[in-house]
């Protein structure tokens, strides 16, 4: 689960919050039948995450668009979700309720519509939330191409409100409902009708999936309350779109993440004070195996002094770098990779060889297994996936780290020298005075930099500078032991 690892925490310590009383999880009031959901309580604890989720989700939907997973115009659902998400420091959760994915030419995957609603618990004061609805559709649509009427389901006679623009493709319907302390916006056709409708008494199906991931979590080293699900049901993708699963990358991806035969999964993120774990839920065939995707440090561990007193979260992955590399490759492949082509795995070997460097012999196995993720500091207009990571090349001893910082080194050189051959305006890698690199695109761009074998990578140079004296005192061993 390596590549899920990397993810997950990507997004995680850019949603952290600290923990307080729980609520109710909004995830219940979806359909038993939805494919997949995201949840995230951000007012936990009192600390303001600034409400940014609705940004990430935008970038999350325009990488699904690329490849096939939802469809072109899906830009519109993105921006309304990012507006939706600036309702402040609020709960929300979005569920992915239906869609319709079919084998395209050559065997692409095409999603010709979706159906998503999204969950915001406005506690109880709706009226920002149709201010902002408002406001974007005073941008998405005109007057004289806009429609909005109010309609009812069909069974329950429940109200809500559908707007449609004859611009759009017809599939592409936008509504909003007030459901007790929440808000839902739909997207697509039918959505909200497929929520709104009256449901068999009884819970929902992965509500037992997550009391037995919770149980289990302790065992398994994870501490504290829940504040972040993800949840998707393989087995629901595999019996409503077969054709799309056997032929195209759909059915690929979930191979590359090891859930090919999985009938649920479950990620849950948990936060103690400011340490967060995370885990990981697979059910397959009735049993639930829970996996820790982080380490829980012990008092004592040095790696503790190189959380910096402002930061507000952290988290410690142990990572199998070689196996990290595979599923990261696998992954490539699935999404990228065309028939005859040559596999990810070989390109970049044949990269390497070029440069008289093995990359699993003089990179790959000389890393140290745990990696140090904190958000200090933060970045300025609070945008999440703005953190710190810390990892080391000593896993091997000293002077094998000398080895793969040297490799790692040549190797960025080759690519900034590659880089500089094309046009302007595209990816720049530079070097700053203090041997610091950032990767530039635009205006933002990541940074990294080496304090001895230590390699601190975050989201400016001067952020990586915050953060290389404290990486380069920890002791020999620090990244190696839990």
């Amino acid at each position: 689960m390596g590549i899920w690892r990397v993810m997950a925490a990507w997004v995680v310590v850019g949603m952290m919050a600290t923990l307080g009383r729980a609520a109710a999880p909004l995830n219940g009031r979806l359909p038993d039948d939805t494919l997949g959901f995201i949840e995230v309580d951000p007012t936990v604890g009192g600390m303001n995450s600034g409400g940014s989720g609705g940004g990430l989700m935008d970038v999350g939907f325009e990488a699904l668009r690329a490849i096939g997973v939802l469809p072109k115009e899906v830009s519109v659902a993105g921006d309304a979700l990012g507006l939706a998400a600036m309702t402040g420091n609020r709960r929300f959760c979005i569920g992915w309720l239906d869609a319709d994915l079919t084998p395209g030419p050559h065997d692409g995957l095409m999603c010709n519509s979706f159906q998503l609603v999204w969950l915001v618990d406005t506690q109880g004061r709706p009226a920002e939330m149709l201010r902002r609805i408002t406001a974007l559709l005073d941008h998405l649509s005109t007057r004289e191409t806009s429609h909005q009427v109010v309609k009812k389901t069909g069974d329950s006679g429940r109200e809500y409100v559908e707007f449609t623009d004859s611009r759009w493709p017809a599939w592409l319907k936008l509504g909003w409902a007030q459901e007790k302390d929440g808000f839902i916006f739909g997207f697509g056709a039918g959505a909200l009708e497929h929520y709104l409708a009256d449901r068999t008494v009884g819970g929902v199906s992965w509500t037992e999936t997550a009391a037995s991931v919770d149980a289990a979590a302790g065992g398994v080293g994870s501490k504290g309350e829940v504040f972040a699900r993800v949840y998707a049901s393989p087995k629901a993708f595999r019996e409503r779109f077969p054709e799309a699963m056997k032929r195209t990358l759909l059915g690929r991806i979930f191979a590359a993440l090891e859930l090919g035969d999985a009938d649920k999964a479950l990620f849950s993120a948990r936060r103690a004070g400011r340490a967060v774990s995370m885990d990981f839920g697979v059910v397959r065939n009735g049993a639930v195996k829970v996996t820790p995707w982080t380490v829980q440090l012990k008092p004592d561990s040095p790696l503790l002094k190189l959380v910096p007193a402002g930061a507000k979260s952290y988290l410690v992955l142990d990572v199998d770098w070689p196996g990290l590399y595979t599923r990261i490759t696998a992954l490539l492949d699935a999404v990228l990779t065309d028939e005859g082509e040559a596999p990810v795995d070989e390109k970049v070997r044949r990269f390497a060889t070029r440069l008289r460097v093995d990359l699993q012999k003089d990179v790959l196995n000389r890393a140290a297994p745990l990696v140090l993720v904190h958000d200090y500091p933060q970045y300025p207009l609070g945008i999440p996936l703005m953190v710190t990571v810390i990892a080391s090349a000593d896993g091997a001893g000293r002077a094998a780290g000398d080895v793969a910082h040297a490799d790692l080194d040549k190797l960025l050189a080759d690519a900034q020298a590659a880089l500089d051959k094309r046009p302007s305006g595209t990816f720049q890698l530079r070097t700053d005075r203090d041997g610091i690199m950032y990767m530039q695109f635009g205006l933002v761009g990541p940074a990294w930099g080496w304090a001895g074998n230590r390699l601190v990578w975050s989201w400016s140079p001067q952020a990586v500078r915050e953060n290389l004296k404290a990486a380069g005192a920890a002791p020999a061993g620090a990244f190696g032991g839990k």
